[in-house]
């Protein structure tokens, strides 16, 4: 197997978000790393060439912006080096974006955690004596 650059980390399992303040380009699929990348602006490459676009097509086809996809090598390549070469910069997201974040999360309006905070708080409030 060939190695990585030093500027390259390959995670397979566990959570990625720690690693998302720093990412030039994040690089997946099958993983809910892409919809984090997607939620934080960072470049996301989902390859959908080999056998990806078989195997994950019921996940793949839900995401209804293809400016994350690359359909070749070539084109992988072409986007890596073009992502490498850009600055983050904080937009807001778009119409697709925001349909993918919401069909698949449910949460697009970053208030998860006070939801649950207060939903925990409703059941132990209900099932005092």
């Amino acid at each position: 197997m060939d190695q990585l650059p030093q500027n390259c980390k390959f995670i397979e399992g566990g959570t990625g978000h720690l690693l998302l303040r720093n990412a030039s380009v994040v690089i997946a699929f099958h993983s809910s790393i892409v919809f984090e990348a997607i939620a934080s602006n960072r470049n996301l490459i989902i390859p959908n060439f080999n056998n990806e676009n078989k195997i994950y097509k019921n996940i793949l086809h839900k995401i209804d912006n293809n400016k994350y996809f690359v359909n070749s090598k070539i084109q992988f390549n072409k986007k890596i080096k073009l992502y490498l070469n850009l600055k983050y910069k904080n937009k807001k997201l778009t119409k697709p974006d925001f349909k993918t974040l919401k069909f698949f999360l449910g949460n697009v309006d970053a208030t998860a955690g006070d939801k649950m905070r207060k939903f925990i708080e409703k059941q132990i409030n209900n099932n005092l004596y």
